[in-house]
């Protein structure tokens, strides 16, 4: 993870699907992909929200702009050295904006926390460091963790195709511990497919193999149905999501 991109645009597409028809769909379309740069991974995100929720309540409420802030790593397990991202990720009218910064884990982690020094990042950094100014001071809320399948397009590398599984949440221990381990959140068997392009068509191969194979469109956010869930657990009620897909898989 040495080499990244610290900013892109793109079109991203989320479809619901299970493990069955996810090697279904992969043997339609084989010939058309090939693995990515990191074929298999593990994705652990640290979301930082207001002690009010002010990121998460808006953006499930689907305003034309919405933004969020995470410290990102690619390892179930973590220490103060672990390589990180720091990311703003931003939508608005559909497109997704991403704006990272690389760095140590424990001293990203602290200064999202305000509690640490700004890293040497420039415009990036600047932006990152403006959101506490703006929202108001942020905490970690929730982690999100989960197991990445990456492939691209053969002929165009900025069309990737990606499926999680074994998503998992906690919005617990969370200043002090940023393995990874809590409370499932989907169905074992239910497969997250993204589909990401750097524009706002997909080729019409990849429309057909989802339409032959049943594929789900899906609005469904990790962050916001673990925030959805433990907020009905505590007997609260969730704006902006009754259309959304309901896991229930709270313990």
């Amino acid at each position: 993870m040495n080499n990244y991109i610290g900013s892109f645009a793109r079109m991203e597409k989320k479809y619901i699907l299970d493990r069955k028809t996810m090697t279904e769909f992969l043997a339609r379309i084989s010939e058309d992909i090939e693995f990515d740069s990191y074929p298999k991974s593990i994705i652990n995100s640290i979301y930082f929200d207001t002690e009010d929720d002010k990121l998460i309540r808006r953006s499930l409420e689907k305003p034309y702009y919405k933004e969020k802030l995470r410290l990102r790593t690619y390892t179930g397990i973590v220490d103060n050295k672990t390589q990180a991202f720091a990311e703003i990720k931003k939508k608005v009218d559909g497109i997704v904006y991403k704006r990272r910064i690389t760095g140590e884990y424990g001293p990203l982690k602290a200064w999202l926390s305000g509690e640490g020094t700004a890293p040497n990042g420039g415009q990036i950094t600047k932006e990152i460091g403006y959101l506490p100014q703006f929202y108001g001071k942020m905490v970690p809320a929730m982690q999100i963790v989960y197991r990445r399948d990456s492939f691209v397009a053969q002929e165009d590398h900025e069309l990737r195709i990606t499926f999680d599984t074994d998503v998992i949440w906690r919005n617990w221990k969370l200043k002090e511990d940023g393995n990874a381990y809590g409370f499932r959140l989907i169905p074992e068997d239910t497969v997250l497919m993204e589909v990401k392009a750097s524009g706002k068509t997909i080729p019409l191969w990849l429309i057909r193999a989802i339409e032959d194979c049943e594929i789900l469109p899906s609005s469904v956010s990790k962050y916001g149905e673990a925030y959805r869930i433990t907020k009905e657990a505590a007997g609260e009620t969730v704006p902006g999501t009754k259309e959304k897909v309901r896991f229930n898989n709270y313990v």
